[in-house]
């Protein structure tokens, strides 16, 4: 079973300092992100999304690491656990339910993940991000700083405001608004250039694990 996730909710994470931004336009905010996202090595968080469809409301959660230049775990916890790894060369999805892992050979693009999750430890994540969408400065306070983010051509969804730390330049939640559906996305611990090695993305099968590899 593949964990679908409602992917819009911008995943933007930054390295804490210790300063308030003070930013009046969506260039000065860029600015300021582009130059705190270049400090990034390694990061880890948790987040909890719901997407609210047709009266009923779905909830995922999931922890997620990140490592220069292109290597990731993320492990989901709900709805059921299922764990992915990249370790530059291998995708591999591992589902503990049915004892199963499958492999792939891929090379990193922003789509495994999701677009807007290269925002996470790339400047080139928000250069994706305004080229597919129209961005600009929504409200600025002593707290927090949004973007709102309207796609240029027709997509699933008809906006996403994305709430910062106007301290931290962290994300606080997303939110994602279409036609038929909307989801919320909250986020929490972070840990930022902890030095996490790189065997942490390295997928080792348990006993009794199916292990399939596809061939491209």
């Amino acid at each position: 079973m593949k964990i679908k996730v409602f992917i819009f909710s911008s995943l933007l994470f930054f390295q804490a300092i210790t300063t308030v931004f003070a930013v009046d336009s969506f260039e000065g905010f860029a600015d300021a992100f582009k130059s705190e996202v270049s400090e990034i090595n390694d990061i880890s968080f948790e987040f909890t999304q719901k997407v609210f469809v047709a009266g009923a409301t779905d909830t995922v959660k999931a922890e997620v690491v990140y490592k220069r230049p292109n290597f990731f775990h993320v492990r989901y916890t709900e709805p059921v656990r299922q764990e992915l790894y990249f370790d530059g060369k291998d995708l591999v999805t591992y589902t503990p339910r049915i004892r199963q892992a499958v492999a792939r050979k891929t090379d990193y693009n922003d789509e495994i993940l999701g677009v807007s999750v290269s925002l996470i430890y790339s400047s080139s994540g928000l250069e994706n991000l305004e080229n597919s969408h129209r961005l600009e400065l929504k409200e600025t306070g002593n707290d927090t700083i949004s973007i709102r983010a309207v796609p240029r051509t027709a997509r699933e969804y008809t906006e996403m405001i994305i709430e910062f730390d106007s301290e931290t330049l962290r994300p606080l939640k997303t939110a994602v608004v279409s036609e038929y559906a909307s989801s919320v996305t909250e986020f929490e611990n972070y840990r930022i250039n902890s030095g996490v090695e790189k065997e942490r993305f390295i997928f080792i099968p348990p006993d009794n694990v199916n292990f399939i590899r596809i061939e491209n």
